[in-house]
């Protein structure tokens, strides 16, 4: 991925930590962990455009690191993961607009056995209440062979949760990323000045431009700092050949101690969900426009009585 792409499809505006409209569709992309690299979350929204059809814009990013007294910094537990990674499903579902469990959500996450991402999965399952008492539906992959077994358990979960094997699809995430990106249909949060703020330009009624400058608060500030470095990793990546001639997608060894990669793997789901989502609009038009060809070619050559 080149960092001219990205810096192509760059917009300002400032994160975004909860649903701002009843009918605002976001995707969750995690790529969870214990003790080592990150615990990561991307947040994109995604909207159909008239032209260009089904697009995303790039939110948020969430690391599950927790300060400790001594000042160091630690991945937070899983179990409390669980819940944070809740909390988001209800902000980023619309809850508060009163939209149900969970209609305007889709999840993605990793289900590596190294981040636990299958266990993570499997606390989904369950309906849960949250801290007001209020009753939500968990969420099951009906299409992961495991999970599949045991959804007669579970029969209110929503399907709505993802569980791609990395092993299997990686090469086509990455693939999907770069396509996506290249056609200008993700984009991303313009970085801030180096005074911290978000420079807005505004044309008046005359055509002149103005420059508008906003103070970037704290929760802002720590959003932003995960995307830059999203945006570095993924902008690392390169494509290997092993010796064996397999093709692999990863950091190049120089960088491996410096970088992690699960920021540039989350918006690598991403974009994967957002490539198929456009594939399946396109197959279900040219579904109609063969049924309509069809309708048409029956009432040509029908025989007349």
């Amino acid at each position: 991925m080149r960092r001219s792409s990205i810096e192509r499809n760059y917009v300002t505006y400032p994160p975004v930590f909860e649903s701002r409209d009843k009918n605002e569709k976001y995707i969750l992309c995690y790529d969870p962990s214990d003790k080592i690299d990150n615990s990561f979350v991307l947040v994109g929204r995604l909207y159909h455009d008239d032209e260009k059809g089904w697009m995303c814009d790039i939110v948020n990013g969430v690391n599950f690191l927790e300060k400790l007294p001594d000042g160091t910094k630690k991945i937070i537990a899983k179990p409390q993961q669980v819940v944070l990674l809740k909390k988001m499903m209800l902000d980023y579902n619309g809850t508060k607009f009163g939209n149900r469990d969970w209609d305007n959500l889709t999840i993605y996450i990793d289900p590596g056995a190294g981040g636990g991402g299958y266990t993570v999965a499997t606390f989904l399952l369950d309906n849960w209440e949250d801290k007001k008492g209020q009753k939500h539906f968990g969420i099951i992959d009906k299409n992961d062979k495991d999970l599949s077994l045991e959804a007669y358990k579970f029969p209110e979960a929503k399907n709505i949760l993802h569980l791609p094997s990395a092993s299997a699809h990686k090469l086509d995430m990455y693939a999907a990323l770069t396509d996506m990106v290249e056609q200008n249909l993700i984009k991303f949060p313009r970085p801030l000045n180096l005074r911290q703020e978000f420079e807005y330009e505004e044309e008046d009624d005359m055509g002149v431009l103005t420059c508008r400058y906003v103070k970037a608060q704290p929760e802002e500030l720590r959003a932003m700092a995960e995307l830059d470095l999203m945006i570095t990793e993924v902008t690392s990546m390169q494509r290997v050949k092993t010796p064996n001639g397999n093709i692999q997608v990863r950091l190049p060894k120089n960088l491996e101690r410096k970088l992690h990669d699960d920021r540039s793997y989350c918006l690598a789901l991403l974009a994967f969900h957002l490539s198929q989502l456009r594939t399946e609009e396109r197959l279900a038009k040219e579904r109609e426009a063969n049924a309509w060809k069809n309708k048409y070619k029956n009432s040509e050559h029908k025989p007349k009585t």
